[in-house]
């Protein structure tokens, strides 16, 4: 059974755990490329159980950019009970920090800043600032528990 929880303040974000996100997700995601609009991501994420220690997190929907025509897109995550997200091959990306601390990731000379946001759970936010040689953009991602409603629409 799914461990429910009301909404989360910064002082008990220790209290969601990942059964908490054994569900089904909507997520919309803006992307700005030098501090401008530049698409969005509309799709869904579930998580679904690998085994006792960790979910996989699997991201499909599409990638609407003005410029070309819309593109589908997907990735796939495993997290872990101490809310450690992996890539797909078993490499380390990050840990959710719950208390507000910014999540550094270096990638070659690539450099990652992001932030989780549980405050309106089971609503969530996730942004990342991406800079480097030739990156230069930021994603705001929100979560939110999809309804029978939004799987009539996909």
């Amino acid at each position: 059974m799914l461990a429910t929880l009301e909404r989360k303040s910064r002082q008990n974000l220790a209290e969601i755990c990942l059964p908490d996100f054994c569900r089904q997700w909507t997520i919309n995601r803006r992307i700005l490329m030098s501090n401008k609009p530049y698409g969005t991501f509309i799709g869904s994420v579930t998580f679904s159980p690998l085994n006792d220690e960790t979910q996989r997190y699997l991201e499909s929907g599409t990638l609407h950019v003005p410029t070309t025509s819309s593109l589908a897109a997907n990735r796939i995550y495993v997290w872990d009970r101490n809310l450690r997200i992996f890539f797909e091959d078993g490499c380390f990306f990050h840990q959710i920090l719950t208390d507000g601390e910014e999540i550094r990731y270096e990638c070659g000379s690539d450099r990652y800043r992001g932030r989780y946001n549980f405050d309106a759970w089971p609503i969530w936010e996730v942004t990342w600032s991406v800079t480097g040689p030739r990156k230069n953009y930021q994603l705001s991602s929100l979560y939110r528990p999809r309804t029978a409603y939004d799987r009539l629409k996909h």
